[in-house]
């Protein structure tokens, strides 16, 4: 890039071709402009103008936070190349160099006439567009402007507007059902959703039930923890088109991905030509290598292979308790690790590495360090107590995650690491406490029922145990405990049948669920 300048410099009237630049193709480009223009993870620090996107970074995608919409609309500072990505442009084959000059970035042509470059009708992938009968708008105010109902503006900083390029479409029905915002009212704000919704239903009909409609249904419904959420991004996982939302979908998926049906589709898409794809399906499967599914272990092994740099290192992260850092893919993703420990989220994912790795005096170090990069943030206390319940200090433990909880006292997960804390400690009347805490903060705490429902019966409470066990099954029903441990309480209260049908159940979940069969077995 140096000599590219350079030569540049001294040869400012020269027509003949750069003879320092090599030609690059349309997804080079595309990678050169997202080395800046995209929120992302680094993997290398030493990107170069021709290098591939993904061998050097790893882009945040929507997943079950709020730094997307639903629909892909931007909601945090996430520049641009995700949400284009995530478009119906880009998977069409439209590439940043098509409307923007690349060195000053500005559109090769303005207003509509860019739009128009392509939505003639000439090309087949674009849809023809004729804006006067389209915008319903006049083409001479800002509602017959193109990127103001598909491109919104978002100022940041207040000095830097930025145009969102998911091109989504203004859709006043996702903003009455799911609070996503819509173009029509952003603009005019003095009405409501519902004359927004009126005006599109009348101009635009049935056209309005689009897939993309859909999508972001399914998607905000899994953010807020709709029963069907499963089956639902299952279906949306085999029939999306877009690898980019096929991704999305199984981030939010990864909660189910004990269940045989889910992991299979997870598995099947390791193998998907999109890298993307792949990567964020290895990080899906992670809790099924923490449980030694020797399937999953194996299909993950083959990653480590991978051509691109990205999906190496999410294969050796999910593998990270046992990959040789001297492998290929294990230098990879220490060499990420070392680059990004300088900050608190980076210093906080070497922790983590080194805690998978039993090695929790070093954990602890990153963790301190993490902390004292960002005292304010309670995962860091979250994970630091992990490690110090790991090295024998469970009173420490509590500590920090009571300081977590004092940072963050909505989080349902340390509250119930708080009770695991308590129980270290032999308390049971604040262990119990604070799983109920737990499940009254996410009732689809699955982990904090079956708990609850172990601590109930130790306070010989037999009755209320089965309940806590029977939520647990409700909220997960692929995990054999809560069905064997109601087993082993309906057994002590002499209703074998009872029982016997729990621990059927268990086994029916985990055909070789040992404690089962041994209880069965003991039964006669």
């Amino acid at each position: 890039m140096k000599a590219h300048v350079d030569w540049q410099l001294e040869n400012p009237e020269n027509s003949i071709p750069d003879p320092t630049s090599r030609a690059l193709d349309q997804t080079q480009w595309l990678a050169t402009c997202g080395a800046c223009h995209s929120r992302r993870t680094e993997l290398t620090g030493d990107f170069q103008p021709g290098d591939h996107y993904l061998d050097h970074f790893s882009h945040v995608i929507p997943d079950e936070t709020d730094i997307y919409y639903a629909d892909g609309q931007v909601r945090g500072e996430n520049y641009v190349l995700t949400s284009f990505l995530s478009s119906r442009m880009h998977h069409a084959g439209v590439r940043c160099m098509d409307c923007h000059e690349p060195h000053s970035g500005k559109t090769l042509q303005s207003g509509n006439a860019l739009c128009m470059r392509c939505h003639t009708g000439a090309y087949p992938n674009s849809p023809k567009i004729d804006p006067p009968t389209h915008t319903h708008h006049s083409l001479n105010g800002a509602g017959g402007q193109c990127v103001n109902c598909h491109m919104p503006e978002t100022t940041y900083m207040q000095r830097d507007p930025r145009r969102d390029h998911g091109f989504t479409i203004p859709d006043p029905l996702l903003t009455k059902e799911h609070g996503i915002p819509n173009a029509c009212n952003r603009c005019h704000s003095d009405k409501d959703v519902d004359w927004a919704l009126d005006a599109v239903e009348k101009w635009y009909g049935p056209r309005m039930n689009r897939p993309g409609r859909q999508r972001a249904r399914i998607i905000a419904q899994a953010r807020e923890g709709s029963g069907n959420s499963r089956d639902d991004l299952l279906q949306l996982l085999r029939e999306e088109k877009t690898p980019f939302w096929k991704a999305v979908a199984t981030e939010l998926i990864h909660p189910w991905s004990g269940d045989p049906e889910v992991s299979t589709t997870i598995l099947d898409n390791l193998a998907s030509t999109n890298a993307l794809l792949r990567g964020t399906s290895a990080r899906a499967l992670d809790s099924l290598v923490r449980r030694g599914d020797t399937r999953v272990d194996s299909a993950m092994s083959k990653l480590l292979d991978d051509p691109v740099r990205k999906v190496r290192v999410d294969a050796a992260w999910v593998l990270r308790d046992r990959v040789n850092p001297q492998t290929k893919a294990g230098r990879d993703l220490v060499r990420m690790l070392e680059y990004n420990v300088d900050m608190p989220t980076g210093a906080l994912q070497k922790g983590l590495y080194h805690l998978d790795r039993n090695e929790a005096e070093l954990a602890e170090s990153y963790f301190r360090k993490a902390i004292k990069l960002d005292g304010h943030s309670a995962p860091l206390r979250h994970e630091y107590a992990i490690a110090l319940s790991m090295m024998g200090r469970p009173e420490e433990a509590i500590n920090a995650l009571q300081e977590a909880i004092r940072l963050d006292p909505r989080e349902a997960e340390y509250h119930y690491k708080l009770a695991l804390g308590w129980n270290e400690t032999g308390n049971l009347g604040k262990t119990v406490n604070s799983l109920v805490r737990a499940v009254q903060l996410n009732p689809r705490h699955a982990r904090s029922w079956y708990n609850l429902g172990l601590a109930r019966n130790s306070m010989n409470q037999p009755e209320a145990a089965i309940a806590a066990l029977l939520k647990a099954e409700s909220v997960s029903p692929n995990d054999p405990d809560p069905p064997y441990a109601r087993a082993t309480i309906l057994r002590n209260m002499r209703r074998m049948p009872e029982a016997i049908q729990a621990a059927q159940r268990a086994v029916e979940i985990q055909p070789g669920y040992r404690p089962a069969l041994q209880f069965l077995q003991e039964l006669g």
